[in-house]
């Protein structure tokens, strides 16, 4: 007697009636359920869809992207019924802004990252998370290539943040800007002497969030590659010379990005 939960048929062909209704079944789901598969080295990751009105967007990103901004770009302008030269022969720096607010150099950066981030997009019927797009799927699999853009993304932001800190404080200790150490000296020394040193860390730290501008006046921004991590001084740059500001090595580049970016994947490499 077979175990229970086996189920057995015969041998004998699916008619063509059966067959046919399982083919146009299978061909519905696909065009339902998958929506766009790109070409990128990246994760598989799920976009949440709903049955949202031709008047209305699916989701807050969506929204965002089709809203009516004020400052738009080159490709933000619609011209029905035309195909726009956007400069794909032009020199760079004769291209205009494409984005609206954001820099061409910034835009391809954000490409390039999200490419290698990327591998394919699925549409999903799944309650949206907090209205917006691109969720990792519950059954998303884990490859070495998602290993990979990971610890580079990881290396590009986390790690080149800390050593741009680490200098900030090995400037500020060189004394080799008095003014600017001088300051922070004596805002440390009254904290101090008051007790309140957590009340004004903390206010510090609201002034960089809320003020943007404050950041470039406390922190004056200085390529990496130039600081020297133990005396705060000026040293040469570890490729010879300064092709990047925001590179540990400061090595060439022909796009912003593109340094650290090469960086990053020598640095998983020399891991592996």
């Amino acid at each position: 007697m077979p175990m229970p939960g086996y189920v057995f048929q015969d041998g004998q062909p699916i008619p063509d009636s059966e067959l046919q209704e399982q083919r146009q079944g299978l061909n519905a789901a696909s065009c339902t359920d998958i929506t766009r598969v790109s070409t990128s080295t990246g994760s598989a990751i799920n976009t949440p869809t709903s049955s949202a009105t031709d008047g209305d967007h699916a989701t807050d990103s969506h929204a965002l992207a089709n809203a009516d901004h004020d400052e738009k770009g080159a490709a933000q302008v619609n011209e029905e019924g035309t195909v726009k030269n956007l400069g794909w022969n032009e020199h760079p720096n004769e291209v205009p802004d494409l984005v609206g607010g954001l820099d061409n150099d910034d835009l391809w950066a954000l490409m390039r990252r999200f490419n290698k981030q990327m591998y394919h997009v699925k549409a999903t019927k799944e309650p949206l998370l907090a209205g917006l797009d691109l969720n990792i799927a519950d059954e998303d699999e884990f490859s070495p290539d998602k290993l990979r853009a990971n610890v580079e993304r990881l290396y590009m932001t986390v790690i080149i943040g800390l050593m741009g800190f680490g200098k900030h404080i090995a400037r500020l200790r060189s004394w080799r800007e008095p003014r600017r150490t001088g300051a922070f000296a004596a805002v440390y020394a009254v904290a101090w002497l008051l007790n309140l040193l957590v009340p004004t860390f903390f206010t510090t730290f609201i002034v960089l969030i809320v003020y943007p501008p404050s950041r470039s006046i406390l922190f004056p921004p200085a390529p990496l590659a130039l600081v020297d991590s133990n005396t705060g001084g000026v040293q040469s740059p570890a490729a010879g010379v300064l092709g990047s500001h925001d590179s540990a090595t400061g090595a060439p580049e022909k796009h912003k990005g593109e340094a650290v970016e090469q960086e990053a994947s020598n640095f998983v490499s020399g891991i592996g």
